[in-house]
């Protein structure tokens, strides 16, 4: 029978190779046969190989399958997480700069606002030096002061104080125009300064818009970034739970398997077990009638065989050719996580090959399992002084049926890979006086 394998704690099987190798090898030390027939014996087992590996038992692969898919989950989800949390990063980022870059619009709007507002009082502070110039300017001519003062200096008949303090009036008058002129032209360079000063700071408010609207724009792309991150995380995180679904689905299925072998073993452990004490008691019924039959005949005449009883050769490979592949005994079974017996040998072959009785006996059961498949057992009665019944597991058809009598190397069925199984083999159990066996030791 196919043994399971859990996904983190995979049996090993590395020793299968050196196995095989030293069954192959030791095919040169066989009882005598043709060289020719060892090396095609040699090259058949080598072919099967690589078929042999892939007769790992159980529900190991639909396991590790589902396993597989929940770490895939898992991982994508981290993967998504950290996809999310750089967006998220990034989203902060561009909130911060939109924020800094809407606040560097905001001053440079004041500022042009400003420099607009000092530049229109300047137009304001021109206009009205050239008015109070120009009114200056008017009154002057009006007044025509200039040749009034003029006349009056050169009038003789004014006195010396008189004509001074005309002088002085010329002068003064001739003074205030002078300051006229010099504040309209200060306050015209002023007005190209604050003209200046406004052309600049409505480049740098514009300046400021575009970089507000693009970090707009870049914020914009990184929420939607992170919209489609987060709805990556919350996909990846469905197909974990779905994964995870599935992998407690099937490891549930796989419990209730391992329960009906373990329900089925025990059933048939317990037959056999009855069946041996049966035979135990019949043999030691007949050895008695054996003797009292001696002793009537002067402990001589003929020795009677138990009716059924097989040959002394002890039991043949079912599948000649055939090559171990998984051993009788003890193992962690990937479900239960607790050691468990795997109750026979695994002998690799293709699926079809004719599996043959291992002794002479009678076939006393052949039906379907859900784990074992198709399977047939075959009470031998006693070889070699011991009780030996045989089952032949996962087999493709029967050739035997219940209650026949069959002899050594007889086709009783083929090679297959029905019930709990992942390849085609055959899972050979031997009970010896109604205990379990490695059959290994008696075919090899």
């Amino acid at each position: 029978m196919a043994a399971t394998s859990a996904p983190i704690r995979r049996p090993a099987i590395v020793w299968a190779a050196p196995l095989i190798l030293g069954l192959v090898a030791g095919l040169g030390l066989a009882a005598p046969a043709a060289a020719d027939d060892l090396e095609d014996q040699k090259a058949a087992l080598a072919g099967q190989v690589s078929e042999a590996q892939t007769s790992l038992d159980g529900a190991s692969a639909q396991f590790e399958a589902a396993a597989a898919r929940v770490e895939t989950a898992a991982a994508l989800v981290s993967e998504a997480q950290g996809v999310l949390d750089q967006a998220q990063a990034d989203l902060a980022e561009a909130r911060a700069l939109d924020a800094k870059k809407a606040a560097e619009l905001t001053d440079a709007q004041a500022a042009y606002h400003a420099a607009a507002a000092q530049e229109n009082n300047g137009r304001i502070g021109v206009q009205k030096e050239r008015d109070q110039l120009s009114e200056t300017a008017r009154a002057a001519f009006q007044q025509n002061s200039d040749l009034v003062s003029f006349a009056t200096v050169l009038n003789p008949a004014n006195s010396t104080a008189d004509l001074s303090n005309r002088l002085q009036w010329a002068e003064n008058a001739v003074a205030v125009r002078q300051a006229s002129l010099d504040r309209l032209e200060e306050i015209q360079r002023s007005l190209a300064v604050s003209r200046q000063n406004t052309a600049v700071a409505q480049a740098k408010a514009d300046l400021a818009k575009q970089a507000a609207a693009a970090q707009v724009a870049d914020t914009e792309a990184k929420e939607q970034a992170a919209q489609t991150a987060k709805d990556a995380l919350d996909a990846a995180l469905a197909e974990e739970v779905a994964a995870k679904a599935q992998a407690q689905t099937e490891l549930e299925a796989s419990q209730q398997r391992l329960a009906e072998l373990e329900a089925e073993r025990d059933r048939v452990n317990a037959e056999i077990a009855r069946r041996a004490e049966e035979a135990r008691k019949a043999e030691e019924a007949r050895q008695a009638e054996e003797a009292r039959r001696a002793a009537a005949n002067n402990n001589g005449g003929a020795q009677y065989p138990a009716a059924g009883a097989v040959s002394s050769s002890g039991l043949a490979n079912p599948v000649p050719g055939a090559f171990l592949t998984s051993p009788f005994g003890y193992r962690i079974n990937p479900i239960s996580g607790r050691s468990e017996l795997h109750d026979g040998t695994d002998l690799g072959a293709g699926c079809g090959t004719p599996i043959r009785a291992a002794a002479a006996g009678t076939v006393t059961q052949a039906y379907y399992n859900s784990g074992y498949g198709n399977r047939i057992f075959v009470d031998h009665g006693y070889v070699n002084g011991q009780h030996l019944v045989t089952s032949y597991n996962h087999m493709s058809g029967f050739a035997a049926s219940p209650g026949q009598w069959v002899s050594q190397g007889q086709v009783i069925g083929y090679v297959g890979t029905t019930g709990y199984s992942t390849g085609c083999h055959l899972h050979f159990i031997l009970w010896v006086n109604g205990s379990l066996t490695n059959a290994w030791p008696y075919i090899s």
